[in-house]
């Protein structure tokens, strides 16, 4: 067989052990350069994502309001660093792959870097995005960091789900079913919400 080949493949013909003397197998490395596929646009942003001006904006805007709603949590403190990445994967899956990356500080020991990754079709709009994309920080965040977000500023056992409702990304007080503010404005409504109480 590598005779018919000629010189544009190699054929490395390995014999196995004792045990099995008549399986003769082959590896091929192929001998001539591939042709180079081109890079598919990847973005990192930090957390606030207000560093980048050609990525796709309603990801960017779904990714601003999403970690502008992390700022008024000391829950984040223990990162050095948290890095989106909005990456065109459509060669791979049918969806763009939205990650957010981190760095945890530790004190004693190495920094534990750490983070996920998901799909999204490039035609989701912003509110839908945004809701996603908290849900899934959301979800990494309790489930991997031990980390409750976001946590209401009237109980620390009540989370915050996040929702789609009349066209806009919201924060949904599951307890009452109600709308508590949009998506980008939690810290704000915190601040509101501690002042009223005092």
């Amino acid at each position: 067989m590598p005779s018919n080949v000629g010189d544009l493949i190699d054929f490395e013909w390995k014999q196995s052990d004792a045990e099995a003397p008549k399986d003769l197998r082959y590896q091929a490395t192929q001998a001539w350069p591939q042709p180079q596929v081109p890079r598919k646009p990847r973005w990192q942003l930090n957390l606030n994502a207000d560093d980048v001006s050609d990525a796709p904006r309603h990801f960017v805007e779904a990714c601003h309001a999403v970690g502008r709603d992390t700022q008024c949590f000391t829950e984040f403190n223990k990162y050095s660093s948290l890095m989106w990445t909005i990456e065109d994967t459509t060669d791979e899956i049918p969806a763009w792959t939205i990650g957010l990356n981190t760095v945890e500080t530790r004190a004693n020991g190495p920094d534990i870097p750490s983070g996920f990754g998901f799909g999204l079709p490039y035609e989701t709009d912003v509110a839908t995005a945004t809701s996603v994309i908290a849900e899934a920080v959301h979800d990494w965040l309790s489930g991997y960091e031990s980390v409750l977000w976001p946590v209401s500023s009237r109980s620390p056992l009540l989370l915050f789900a996040p929702e789609v409702r009349d066209g806009n990304a919201v924060w949904i007080d599951r307890a009452a079913d109600s709308v508590t503010c949009l998506i980008g404005e939690l810290c704000a409504w915190r601040a509101s919400a501690q002042v009223t109480q005092s």
